[in-house]
């Protein structure tokens, strides 16, 4: 529920979850348009989503929730994978083994 100032300076109450029309119009605007933060546009939003959407909202959850263990797991094997051979990932993003120095780059060679 949020409060909107009405012509003639009063204050108004939406149900924007029960009114499509105003719920549009809230999301398809710019949020300073409706007067509410974008904080509360992007609640708003997911509410909407959620009441219009609710199985797709729970699938994507959960796709998210298998994404992140998906990416911990790779982290994971990457790290055992360089431990057993020795390898280290540099500043620079380039693997090189562990014997192997950090090579120092001069400010005056990259111009």
């Amino acid at each position: 529920m949020f409060a909107r100032r009405a012509a003639g300076g009063h204050h108004r109450s939406c149900r924007a979850g029960t009114d499509a029309r105003t719920v549009q119009a809230i999301l398809s605007a710019p949020a300073f348009l409706s007067g509410l933060t974008d904080e509360a546009v992007a609640r708003l939003r997911d509410s909407a989503l959620q009441a219009l959407h609710p199985k797709e909202v729970e699938e994507i959850a959960q796709l998210e929730a298998a994404e992140k263990v998906a990416r911990q797991a790779v982290k994971h094997a990457q790290d055992r994978i360089a431990k057993r051979a020795e390898m280290r990932q540099d500043a620079d993003g380039v693997w090189r083994h562990t014997s192997e120095a950090t090579p120092h780059h001069s400010e005056s060679a990259a111009t």
